[in-house]
């Protein structure tokens, strides 16, 4: 069982780990494929490589300090974790990119604090609060800020009304012990709420740069109104995921100048034809494809023209090669 033919991806010294006993987790895997990512192929891919050595290095980092807590498996062994790690390479390169067009390097930044909207586990945050210790580029940021809808906890703690339930974070805890480290606060808020702009206003630093990975329908088109209106708010960068339900029909985004009339998005223009197929985030049957592609962008076009700031750029980028593709695969960056 323990043969490197039943596990190609692994290298020598982990198979050599699990002929000692030592259990495999799936941050095993991620260290071992990610250098092999499709997301690195082609000429976009060949600017993330250097990126990726640094993410390795972090995982053995994490895997070596924490490998054998209890408190660390939920992290270290989520089922699901390689696919959460691949699509952490696009933002944090597009991140690292954003703080070094702040007046031509990242001098120009000072006390940066990201804001990882819609947050889940927090991998993207994770990686983050290790390479700012670690890579020149990220030296900018001295605070993270994990946002989204639950309670912290193990199973029977209670979940939020209306969030996602509960979910294990003691590796935020193992972080903020961390010498490598920068720290990592978490807040249970609904950004559609009037108050996550008042969790904006209370964060420390003159810098705020919003950080959105897939969100879903109108969550969008809030993290835009949030940039738009929130002075603090310098930076984005959004990768919308799937579309708005058919029943909203209008979606309004304020404008942060005074007295300008907002943007306002017509669902029904979005999509591109009745017979559609649902264009929830799980939907990826061949069939729709066509159809799905251009309704995504007429999406993604409509938010676009939202976006304020001095400069904005959407790109399209390949998201979990390795595992299929991700449809969902623009990114929306503007910096004002």
């Amino acid at each position: 069982i323990f043969s490197p033919v039943f596990f190609p991806w692994l290298p020598g010294c982990v198979v050599s780990r699990m002929a000692s006993r030592v259990p495999i987790l799936s941050i095993d895997k991620a260290i071992a494929m990610l250098p092999t990512s499709g997301v690195l192929s082609g000429s976009v891919g060949a600017s993330y490589k250097e990126l990726v050595a640094e993410m390795v290095a972090v995982m053995q980092l994490w895997r070596e300090s924490w490998g054998a807590l209890p408190s660390a498996r939920s992290f270290l062994n989520k089922s699901a974790l390689y696919r959460e790690v691949e699509e952490c390479v696009v933002p944090l390169h597009y991140i690292a990119n954003m703080l070094g067009h702040r007046q031509g390097t990242t001098e120009g930044w000072r006390g940066v604090t990201v804001v990882d909207a819609c947050s889940g586990k927090g991998y993207l945050s994770m990686f983050l609060s290790f390479l700012a210790t670690r890579v020149p580029a990220y030296r900018a940021v001295n605070r993270i800020a994990m946002v989204d809808l639950f309670k912290t906890g193990g199973p029977a703690s209670r979940s939020v009304k209306g969030g996602g339930g509960a979910v294990n974070l003691d590796h935020l805890q193992l972080a903020a012990g961390h010498p490598q480290a920068i720290p990592i606060e978490f807040h249970c808020q609904n950004i559609h709420d009037k108050a996550f702009l008042e969790v904006l206003d209370r964060l420390e630093g003159p810098d705020v740069l919003l950080v959105g990975v897939h969100l879903c329908s109108t969550l969008a088109a809030r993290l835009i109104e949030c940039y738009n209106t929130c002075p603090r708010a310098t930076a984005l960068v959004l990768a919308p995921c799937c579309l708005p339900s058919r029943n909203t029909q209008l979606i309004r985004i304020a404008s942060g100048v005074s007295g300008g009339p907002g943007y306002t998005v017509d669902v029904s223009e979005v999509y591109a034809s009745r017979s559609a197929k649902d264009s929830s985030c799980s939907s990826v049957e061949p069939a729709a494809e066509g159809e799905m592609a251009a309704e995504y962008e007429a999406w993604v076009m409509a938010l676009t023209r939202a976006v304020e700031g001095c400069w904005r750029e959407s790109l399209r980028v390949p998201l979990r090669a390795s595992t299929g593709g991700h449809r969902r695969n623009a990114f929306l960056l503007a910096r004002k």
